[in-house]
């Protein structure tokens, strides 16, 4: 009994060891890569705002196009007085050297708690390894309270979905400001550590703190690593109220300036007022139906230039007949005649399609050049309709109000001028 007992028991533990095995294996495995090496450098500026450089040895297990690196940019924090409240940084000046890479569209960083650079080729897969080197600008980040200027950023975040072997970072102060045991600390592990680790050996030169992890330490995917540095008063200048304001939201301002004045200008210049309808069959005197035709929608299309053909022919220049089919498989066609010139007076349009239909181009064979048959003129007299159109656009510009016409090149200028300042913004 006792002999039997034995042997279920060490079944048992070779069962429950071997799962172990293979569910540590099976996560490591999962991960799909490893960092095998990890440095971050930080230059903090007097202006501002601080540079960043992290280089990334990885390690890839599976194939792989690359890897995202997610940097939170909405931040819960407590103010001078108390109070918490949100802080939302800018990042900018993304680099990553001898990658390709990408990082959303402007809108979906403006709206989104973070930015997510996504690195490497969708066209590439990758396997081993590989190094990486990412560089950006950080501004608003800074931490303004009475007796110090705080620097607090996360080295390493709790995000990655792998494990990091060994850590390196720098941080450098503005020149003149010493950095110590004393208004330095580093914390590593789970999210909402406050004590210290002792994961890091710190070392201090100057203005310069340097970090390591200790030899057997692993970060792992819900860790993450913080430093934070207290910095004396005025030694990093505080941005105005109001620029944090406009760099975030100056765009939504700018936007809402730009359609109240389309309104106002449109209120103005462009509402038509409100007149009597009444039936007309006919265009205005002197102004043929193609004309018409533009006027009525602003906009040229291939009826209006069409219309003159009947047009054409009510004032006796062209004659228009049908003719039957010769065979089973022929169908009708119809044939243009010219029966006269154009008047002197006829515009630019007219002129256009008038003497490109009469050239001789569109002729049935043994036909004189001025009979046309409708069907030659099928994918082929197009081209001639496009000109004509822009001749019709162009002599329409004399039923415009001049006034109007000069607020419309102002529009376009401001338009050009918002442009450009929305791009700054981004």
């Amino acid at each position: 009994m006792r002999g039997n007992l034995r042997r279920f028991v060490s079944l048992r533990v070779e069962t429950w060891l071997t799962l172990i095995f293979f569910l540590a294996s099976w996560s490591i495995f999962c991960q799909n890569f490893i960092v095998r090496d990890f440095s971050a450098d930080f230059y903090l500026r007097e202006d501002g705002y601080f540079d960043v450089v992290e280089v990334y040895d990885v390690e890839f297990l599976r194939e792989r196009r690359g890897i995202l690196r997610v940097i939170q940019t909405n931040y819960d924090f407590i103010d001078e007085q108390g109070a918490r409240t949100k802080r939302r940084i800018k990042i900018s000046n993304i680099e990553v050297p001898d990658y390709k890479f990408d990082t959303g569209s402007y809108l979906g960083r403006k709206y989104n708690d973070k930015i997510t650079i996504k690195i490497g080729d969708e066209n590439l897969y990758i396997i081993g390894d590989k190094r990486y080197e990412i560089r950006y600008r950080v501004d608003n980040a800074f931490l303004y309270n009475e007796d110090t200027i705080q620097f607090y950023w996360n080295v390493k975040t709790d995000g990655w979905p792998t494990d990091f072997e060994n850590i390196r970072f720098r941080v450098f102060s503005p020149e003149g400001v010493l950095l110590n045991s004393d208004n330095t600390f580093v914390y590593s592990g789970s999210r909402g550590t406050s004590t210290p680790t002792e994961d890091f050996n710190l070392s201090y030169t100057s203005n310069v703190l340097e970090a390591e992890s200790v030899d057997g330490y692993i970060s792992k995917p819900n860790h993450s690593l913080t430093v934070l540095v207290n910095l004396p008063p005025g030694s990093i200048a505080k941005a105005s109220p109001t620029v944090p304001f406009f760099g975030e939201y100056g765009w939504t301002l700018l936007i809402t300036v730009i359609l109240g004045s389309f309104y106002a200008l449109w209120q103005r210049y462009g509402k038509d007022d409100d007149l009597p309808a009444t039936t007309s069959y006919y265009p205005p005197k002197k102004m043929d139906p193609a004309m018409a035709g533009y006027l009525i929608n602003d906009r040229s299309d291939q009826n209006d230039l069409v219309s003159l053909i009947p047009h054409w022919g009510s004032q006796g220049l062209i004659r228009m007949e049908e003719i039957e089919s010769k065979g089973w498989f022929s169908s009708k066609d119809n044939k243009i005649i010219k029966l006269n010139e154009l008047p002197e007076t006829a515009t630019e349009y007219e002129k256009k399609i008038f003497d490109e239909l009469f050239s001789g181009t569109y002729a049935d064979e043994g036909s004189e050049a001025n009979e046309v048959l409708v069907s030659k003129l099928k994918n082929k007299f197009y081209t001639t309709m496009s000109k004509a159109s822009s001749k019709l656009k162009k002599s329409s510009r004399v039923y415009y109000d001049k006034q109007s016409i000069r607020v419309r090149g102002i529009l376009y200028v401001v338009l050009v001028i918002g442009g450009i300042g929305l791009a700054l913004l981004s």
